[in-house]
């Protein structure tokens, strides 16, 4: 009888525990965590994006530098799955250490512009491969840390340049 009394209490015990631990609704920033259909969503317009990048690139040179497409870094989605940004960054295979960080700004400036005044034109491509459902609108932003890191690289070379001509 005090087996059954035991194995009784231990199930108890364990069904209030939570099934799911530490599962909390903001990651250790503060920021409100995504949710799976925002994660689900993001992934689906990321791939409909490079696709839709590759093949308007292979015809058109709106969104290329040099001959090389813009990078898709990620996908980000408003929590009512309406608003989509989609950050991007310069072609990694261009060298840019040799620009100098105000010619780097300006080509970022640049093609940010031309995203915002012609990134309509890869919306509609996407919108018509994930036409199954309403897609999120799409809004393109310069991935910062991206232009930061490049703004390093940028000033460090400088820095080298500068003192080997002084040696």
């Amino acid at each position: 009888m005090t087996q059954l009394h035991n194995q009784t209490q231990d199930l108890i015990s364990r069904t209030k525990q939570p099934l799911f631990k530490d599962v909390g609704l903001f990651d250790e920033y503060g920021n409100k965590k995504q949710s799976i259909a925002q994660i689900q969503e993001a992934a689906r317009i990321e791939g409909a994006v490079h696709e839709a990048l590759a093949s308007y690139s292979s015809r058109y040179d709106t969104f290329n530098i040099k001959g090389q497409v813009i990078d898709v870094l990620g996908v980000e989605i408003s929590p009512d799955l309406k608003q989509a940004r989609v950050y991007w960054c310069l072609p990694r295979v261009l060298d840019l250490k040799r620009l100098s960080s105000s010619k780097l700004e300006q080509v970022v400036m640049k093609m940010q512009q031309i995203l915002d005044e012609r990134g309509g034109k890869i919306q509609g491509i996407v919108h018509s491969r994930l036409r199954a459902y309403y897609p999120p609108k799409l809004k393109w932003v310069a991935a910062e840390h991206v232009s930061k890191d490049l703004k390093r690289a940028v000033a460090l070379e400088k820095g080298k340049k500068q003192s080997a001509m002084q040696k």
